[in-house]
């Protein structure tokens, strides 16, 4: 009769202990949801979108590589994640202590949208980042270049390619590289809306001035998991 009892008790907590795989997943939490065919579905996943923006050209000292006189300056961003470059005006007669603001049509240095060139190689005058911001690391490069060339063709690498700088007689002033990945980016701007400015280190005479900004989540699609 106690075998009997035990045998049943066993068998109860058997029945208690199994869960049906789908039963499982719907205590997982609030990303599981039932969709209007009844079928069980991963909720859209939210993913964290980000950009980063060029401000402000620092003149720390403007002699410092060059001989003399007032420089002429522009910028080359480079989104290493999809190789596109992006050519900022030029900015001219900039002495020691002075700044430029970079405008808002040439600020974006990733994410950058997929473009071409003009017959000059030279990629476009203007632009944005690409929307809505990049849902992964933020890979970018940043060179300064004095303006010295005065041919109407740009320099670069290979025909049929963007050019990498406005022409090959232009001098290198200074370049700077940053990698940020997504979950350092979550960490360093952990709210929508959130905003970080950033100045690189003084190189060639000159800094540069940018922000990082956390822009509303994105949404995967839901998966059906039934």
């Amino acid at each position: 009769m106690r075998l009997t009892a035990s045998l049943a008790a066993l068998s109860a907590l058997s029945i208690t202990l199994f869960v049906h795989p789908a039963a499982a997943q719907m205590q997982t939490g609030p990303s599981i949801q039932t969709n209007r065919a009844g079928a069980l579905e991963r909720a859209p996943t939210p993913r964290p979108r980000f950009t980063a923006e060029a401000m402000i050209i620092h003149a720390i000292n403007e002699t410092g590589w060059d001989r003399s006189g007032s420089d002429e300056v522009y910028v080359v961003f480079e989104d290493r994640n999809n190789g596109q470059r992006r050519f900022t005006e030029s900015f001219g007669d900039v002495d020691t202590g002075e700044t430029r603001r970079i405008r808002g049509a040439n600020a974006c240095m990733g994410p950058l949208d997929y473009a071409g060139y003009d017959n000059a190689y030279m990629p476009p005058a203007a632009w944005r980042c690409r929307s809505p911001g990049e849902a992964g690391g933020l890979d970018f490069t940043i060179t300064l270049y004095e303006q010295d060339g005065w041919s109407p063709f740009a320099c670069a690498v290979t025909p049929n390619q963007q050019a990498y700088k406005k022409n090959c007689d232009d001098d290198l002033i200074a370049n700077f590289a940053y990698r940020y990945s997504a979950a350092r980016l979550v960490q360093m701007m952990p709210e929508i809306g959130d905003m970080r400015r950033i100045t690189t280190e003084t190189r060639g005479g000159y800094a540069l001035t940018f922000r990082l900004r956390r822009l509303p989540d994105a949404f995967d699609p839901p998966v059906v998991l039934q």
